[in-house]
């Protein structure tokens, strides 16, 4: 059985980072922003219908 929490897309664009999970019928993206030492730090995290996030009604 998979795990329905993994983690469905990372996308690493030069300083920024952001990462999506489906969690059941939602979507947590979290984003990142490199700092001047290369440390990632959050700077937004929330949790969106699917539909939100395609624009399709399921």
């Amino acid at each position: 059985m998979s795990n329905p929490n993994q983690v469905t897309a990372e996308n690493i664009d030069g300083f920024n980072k952001i990462r999506t999970v489906r969690i059941g019928t939602r979507v947590r993206v979290d984003c990142f922003l490199q700092d001047s030492e290369g440390e990632w730090q959050h700077v937004y995290g929330g949790s969106h219908p699917i539909e939100a996030m395609t624009g399709v009604n399921q």
